[in-house]
């Protein structure tokens, strides 16, 4: 529950102030929540592209983020069974959509995966 009421704080706020910088780490709250409570995110989408996680939440949405813990595979102490290294220079935002979409559909556990940006 105080993960839920540090999120509801924010919310109250984010109108009135809200760069990249600390709309990620409401993001990173609004994923806790998600998960810990499986509720519907709050957190309202704003296009900010200056990290590869709010890169990952313009193109997949909330809902694909919170199943899929891209970030997170570094933290684990088991190594992913399967890399996939995605370049992403002057690449089409629909292509690198597809192809995430199509490296999710594979019947890997998200823990048995890692996804690698270069650009």
């Amino acid at each position: 529950m105080l993960l839920q009421d540090l999120l509801q704080g924010h919310l109250l706020h984010i109108h009135s102030y809200c760069d990249s910088q600390y709309y990620k780490h409401l993001l990173n709250i609004q994923l806790d929540v998600s998960e810990q409570l499986k509720t519907p995110p709050q957190l309202p989408i704003k296009h900010y592209w200056s990290s590869i996680k709010l890169f990952l939440l313009n193109i997949l949405g909330f809902n694909s983020l919170c199943k899929n813990k891209y970030m997170d595979t570094q933290n684990t102490s088991q190594k992913p069974l399967v890399s996939f290294i995605l370049t992403y220079y002057n690449l089409p935002i629909s292509y690198l959509k597809e192809c995430l979409n199509s490296l999710l559909l594979l019947s890997l556990h998200p823990n048995d995966r890692e996804i690698i940006f270069d650009r």
